[in-house]
């Protein structure tokens, strides 16, 4: 038997993505057989667009953005970062940052 204590890091984070995609399937599975499919999609929108923005400043202090994204740059650096906090391998992502001017967001 093996405690949390004994996981590396890639474990940890399959575990936790796992039990999240469950959890999500689960509860948009019910949402859908009790309220059909526009009430579920219609749920589940309204949940992402109020969960993005804790989650990102949740990020943000954990990994040491206090001082804002303020720059293009900064924002790739703490996008990187980021998604390797929530990416297990199960699935596949492709990200590209196009090439843009060196300039100042305004965030």
């Amino acid at each position: 038997m093996r405690s949390l204590d004994h996981l590396n890091r890639k474990e940890l984070v399959d575990l936790l993505n796992k039990c999240w995609m469950t959890h999500d399937g689960m509860w948009f599975l019910h949402s859908l057989q009790h309220h059909g499919i526009n009430a579920a999609n219609q749920a589940n929108k309204a949940a992402i667009s109020s969960l993005a923005g804790i989650e990102v400043d949740r990020l943000k202090k954990t990994l040491g953005f206090d001082d804002g994204i303020k720059t293009a740059e900064t924002f790739k650096r703490f996008f990187r970062i980021s998604i390797r906090s929530a990416h297990s391998g199960f699935h596949e992502y492709k990200m590209a940052f196009p090439r843009q001017r060196q300039t100042d967001m305004g965030v």
